[in-house]
């Protein structure tokens, strides 16, 4: 745990058919595309008043936070060369 989530297999192919054709052939030789996922911050539970304060404390030790993680997709270009668009294009 800790770690991020593994590429799905729909973005590997997708990443696939993008490398395919590069959008720059120069870059191609130096860059290809990679999709990875990156933690979404969550924002925090809206303030309480001094009411509720006192039964917030009470329930939150009997209840625990839902700790579910959510993610964004992120296209990113990484070092390394793009042999399969150089290889399409000639």
């Amino acid at each position: 745990t800790g770690n991020t989530p593994e590429v799905s297999t729909v973005d590997a192919m997708l990443d696939l058919i993008r490398n395919m054709f590069p959008e720059n052939l120069v870059q191609a030789c130096f860059q290809q595309y990679k999709t990875t996922r990156e933690e979404v911050e969550l924002s925090e539970e809206p303030g309480t008043n001094s009411t509720e304060a006192t039964v917030t404390a009470i329930m939150t030790t009997a209840i625990s936070k839902n700790k579910t993680k959510e993610y964004k997709v992120v296209g990113m270009y990484s070092d390394g060369i793009n042999v399969l668009g150089l290889i399409v294009f000639c």
